[in-house]
């Protein structure tokens, strides 16, 4: 390790003060009440430590029967410690789909490990799990909604995490970003949305 000196040469010498101990796990060095004397503090529960977003502005068309990934809906987040919690806000500006409705599932796959699903419900003899679900917009093909959802994740590591949002639609297929009909038109309802995914880590909450 080094310590490069200034761009400049000061008016005088410098000298900082390191602390009469190592401190202790998660703690960082910052400068005390008196200037060029260090001593070692902590990071305050519930601050937020560093945000990673993934956006989707572009349309898809999911087909039915499986689960796929929604692109763009993705972000590798690595947190700073095992005490942190990932807050995950998933934002979807616009859907429809020839079907009654779709589920949606956030996966987490931990650098060099396997996929796990999270925020999904308890299982419950044959029924799916998922994170959240979406309806058809019934009233017209032309027509859609907007839809948001957040999850508090506790991956309890300090390796690079990497979530992504996945559909799985009843029928045959569902849209992303735009109705179902796509018609070329410049009425406002056949719209082109964005959407958002965004990982913010957030430091020990308890």
């Amino acid at each position: 390790m080094a310590i490069g000196a200034p761009a400049t040469n000061p008016a005088s010498d410098l000298e900082l003060k390191l602390p009469a101990t190592v401190g202790t796990a998660n703690q960082y060095l910052k400068n005390s009440s008196t200037p060029g004397t260090l001593e070692f503090g902590s990071l305050s529960a519930g601050k937020v430590l560093q945000v990673k977003t993934g956006t989707k502005t572009g349309t898809q068309s999911i087909g039915g029967g499986s689960y796929s990934d929604v692109g763009g809906m993705t972000a590798t987040i690595t947190p700073a410690s095992t005490d942190s919690r990932i807050l995950i806000i998933i934002a979807l500006g616009r859907m429809n789909g020839s079907t009654d409705s779709a589920g949606f599932k956030i996966v987490r796959t931990p650098s060099g490990g396997s996929a796990i699903d999270v925020g999904i419900g308890d299982a419950a003899s044959n029924r799916p799990r998922v994170s959240f679900m979406a309806t058809r917009w019934d009233i017209s093909a032309s027509h859609g909604t907007g839809l948001s959802y957040s999850w508090l994740d506790h991956p309890n590591s300090t390796t690079a995490q990497a979530y992504k949002l996945q559909c799985f639609p009843q029928g045959d297929y569902w849209q992303i970003n735009r109705n179902e009909q796509y018609f070329d038109g410049s009425d406002i309802y056949h719209a082109v949305a964005a959407s958002h995914f965004t990982l913010i880590e957030v430091s020990d909450l308890s």
